[in-house]
């Protein structure tokens, strides 16, 4: 799996600092904690959006209680390639949480504590 992530993120282009950790959430999730404690302060750099289907749902992501904001909507995709979402923002109100729906699934990279 450790060899996947490092792929994805460096196809996606993306730039990472160093002691970023990652959490996978499944297809049909809600509301997944990053992190194990999920506390203000943790950084959310990027989302990688993995679409199991060219007709995945949404996902959604929101810093602690505070309003879920959609980051990729539910659509029809002309192929699977994962997708990346730089996102470099740090939570204020409690650990950050992710909800997908069917056939997508998510890597999230950051600094969660």
């Amino acid at each position: 799996m450790k060899n996947i992530l490092v792929f994805l993120m460096l196809y996606a282009g993306c730039a990472f600092g160093a002691y970023t950790d990652y959490e996978t959430v499944l297809p049909m999730q809600s509301e997944q904690a990053l992190g194990p404690n999920g506390l203000a302060g943790d950084t959310l750099e990027r989302l990688i959006i993995v679409p199991l289907s060219i007709t995945c749902g949404d996902v959604s992501v929101k810093d602690g209680s505070s309003t879920a904001v959609r980051v990729f909507r539910k659509g029809s995709l002309s192929d699977l390639t994962p997708i990346a979402i730089a996102i470099g923002a740090r939570s204020v109100s409690g650990g950050w949480k992710v909800s997908t729906q069917d056939d997508v699934q998510v890597i999230a990279v950051g600094r969660f504590r």
